[in-house]
């Protein structure tokens, strides 16, 4: 592997980062981000770089998927992570986890870097200690707690596996909570 490894989210790709500029580094994403791109020039660029080798594609390992789906339910960002995010997430664990094993790298020192522009997953990411990059607007600065409420009846939800109150049926919101 090289020097710094880049993952990269369906936005990205998406806004026309041009994967090719990164050919001294590994760059990755997941089936799922393939799966959501439908711009033909995008597809093109996409099939490009997989084809010389500038993008590798891979799946995350299980169980880092459900790491990933424990601290988003802990943090209050699960209900705003699509199973691709949860992916992408997932699969910069999974290399940071080998890296961190196969080079005896401290776990939080891994040259990993996630290139998104969602904020829900830049969060997530600092709970690993894996850096994201903002494409297109700044990123997050510090890790926020966010708790999940229901605006109709106020009733506060610690964690909850569902986007709905179950008393009212509303939307639940969240709100900042602590911010470290």
């Amino acid at each position: 592997m090289g020097e710094k490894i880049y993952i990269f989210d369906t936005s990205a790709l998406i806004k026309g980062m041009d994967v090719s500029v990164l050919q001294e580094y590994d760059c990755y994403t997941t089936p799922g981000v393939l799966s959501e791109i439908k711009n033909n020039l995008s597809k093109q660029k996409l099939e490009t770089a997989i084809l010389s080798g500038n993008l590798k594609i891979l799946s995350p390992d299980p169980d880092a998927i459900k790491e990933v789906k424990f601290i988003a339910k802990s943090s209050g960002d699960l209900q705003f992570l699509s199973t691709t995010d949860i992916g992408v997430i997932a699969l910069a664990l999974t290399l940071q986890t080998k890296l961190f094993q196969q080079d005896e790298i401290p776990f939080a020192e891994v040259p990993i870097e996630v290139v998104t522009d969602d904020y829900s997953m830049q969060n997530v990411l600092s709970k690993f200690s894996i850096s994201a990059n903002s494409f297109m607007q700044k990123g997050i600065n510090q890790f926020i707690q966010w708790q999940l409420y229901c605006p109709q009846c106020k009733t506060i939800f610690p964690s909850s596996d569902s986007s709905f109150c179950p008393k009212c049926e509303v939307t639940l919101k969240r709100r900042p909570i602590d911010k470290k």
